[in-house]
């Protein structure tokens, strides 16, 4: 009886074998590949961040139904939102935040956003460990609170507007309005339908590097508390300029300290509009007028009075000679 039994056990499962109803086999860490995309290195307590992260099948892809994709976060931190075009939904169960992958198999690549918040009493140097498990792979990204501060832009722009052929002259002024010092910062400047390549920028250990419609300076230096900051830009002429009668403006932006903290979002942007006169028309090439006084050439039809005049006065003498003769014979 017993080797009856066998012999049914081993049929069925050959039979499930050939249908195709044998037991998908389990996925394991080695499957899969976690990383952060983009996240934070400084944050700043009671502010917000976003950190982007990253699940991948290695090699066939899996059941995407299955994937599970964990967020851990450190002590301190809490859930505000996720992403609404990430790869499936994400909810919050105490301090893990659970992602699942709402995608067909096909897709073996899986992003996900999410926006924590910073509790007000962290201190500043405090270490935040995040970690990233998806299907089993870790993955792990630390951030360190540091105090914030609020940087601004203004611009002193041209008083009159820019004669063709001339440069477009301006200068950026950066204020750090504090709390904490500042060790670097960047600048943007937009450009709206202004030629811009070939434009300097004068400023202290700024690299800047010219981009689409725009010019970003890195500026590697400290700015303390109350401290102001100038960047000089020369935006070259070109000639038969036709920018004249367009909307053209000059656009700059900067981010507060450190990155994605909003200390005062409403002076981080200064944008101002840059008229540009009519290029003149081509020099006329008619002929100038005579100087006052002198005497002009006679030409043309002007000789015909006077030869005239000249041609009577011979006839008038010739005349008188021979009236004269004729009066004096005997």
């Amino acid at each position: 009886m017993p080797d009856v039994r066998r012999r049914v056990i081993v049929v069925l499962a050959l039979t499930a074998g050939l249908l195709g109803l044998s037991a998908a086999p389990a996925l394991a860490a080695a499957d899969f590949a976690a990383s952060f995309n983009a996240a934070p290195e400084l944050v700043a307590a009671g502010y917000t961040g976003t950190y982007e992260f990253q699940g991948r099948a290695v090699g066939a892809p899996v059941d995407n139904s299955a994937v599970r994709v964990e967020f851990a976060l450190p002590e301190g931190v809490t859930f505000v939102s996720a992403g609404t075009n990430d790869a499936g939904p994400c909810e919050a169960a105490g301090p893990t935040v659970n992602c699942s992958v709402d995608l067909p198999d096909t897709f073996t690549n899986w992003t996900y956003r999410v926006t924590v918040r910073f509790a007000d009493d962290l201190a500043p140097g405090t270490r935040l460990p995040f970690r990233l498990t998806v299907g089993g792979a870790p993955a792990s990204f630390t951030s360190t609170v540091v105090t914030p501060a609020d940087l601004a832009v203004t611009a002193i722009t041209p008083d009159e507007p820019i004669v063709p052929e001339e440069p477009l002259i301006f200068t950026l002024i950066v204020r750090n309005n504090g709390p904490a010092a500042v060790p670097a910062f960047g600048v943007s400047t937009k450009f709206v339908g202004i030629q811009y390549l070939g434009t300097k920028v004068e400023a202290d250990r700024a690299r800047c590097s010219e981009q689409i419609e725009s010019v970003y300076c890195r500026v590697d230096h400290s700015l303390a508390a109350g401290a102001e900051y100038r960047l000089a830009f020369t935006v070259p002429a070109w000639p038969n300029d036709t920018r004249f009668g367009l909307p053209t403006w000059v656009e700059a932006t900067l981010a507060d300290y450190p990155d994605q903290t909003k200390v005062d979002a409403t002076n981080d942007k200064v944008r101002f509009d840059v008229d540009f006169l009519r290029p003149s028309a081509s020099p006329s090439t008619a002929t100038p007028p005579p100087a006052a006084g002198g005497s002009l050439p006679i030409t043309g039809s002007s000789t015909l009075p006077v030869a005239a005049a000249g041609l009577a006065l011979l006839l008038a003498g010739a005349g008188a000679l021979i009236t004269g003769r004729r009066r004096a014979r005997p």
